[in-house]
């Protein structure tokens, strides 16, 4: 596994180091528990080595669902993970760092999904391909 950092605390001046499955389960248990009862929360994660040079997953849970963000430097596109049921393009709002960021409604997905994919994204580096996604404009 490559090592991670995950954002997601302005309180917080480090980031939450995942070195090993176990503590990316950790993360992410910590990141689902921190999201406020009427507000979802996001972390950036990000490899620990470089994190300015590699791609960026944004993940976030909210009760049983969860989102995806991903940002890659190589072609400076930004992705988001999408339900193929839902058509529904409307915002959704999910908090990082006390701002909010928006994103498409039908990127909500089942946690479960969005674990397994930010699994896969620690394992190899890249964009997960357990899930679909879908470029996204909201302005």
């Amino acid at each position: 596994m490559i090592p991670m950092t995950f954002w997601y605390d302005i309180d917080k001046d480090e980031g939450w180091n995942a070195a090993t499955p176990e503590e990316l389960d950790a993360a992410l248990d910590a990141l689902a528990a921190f999201r406020g009862p009427d507000w979802p929360a996001v972390a950036q994660i990000a490899p620990t080595a470089d994190p300015l040079a590699g791609p960026v997953l944004v993940a976030g849970f909210y009760q049983v669902y969860g989102i995806l963000r991903m940002a890659t430097r190589s072609d400076g596109r930004t992705l988001f993970s999408r339900d193929p049921i839902s058509s529904d393009t409307s915002t959704i709002q999910y908090i990082y760092c006390e701002n909010e960021l928006e994103l498409p409604a039908n990127s909500q997905l089942p946690a479960p999904l969005i674990r397994e994919a930010v699994h896969e994204f620690a394992e190899t580096g890249e964009r997960p391909t357990c899930l679909l996604w879908q470029e996204w404009q909201y302005f």
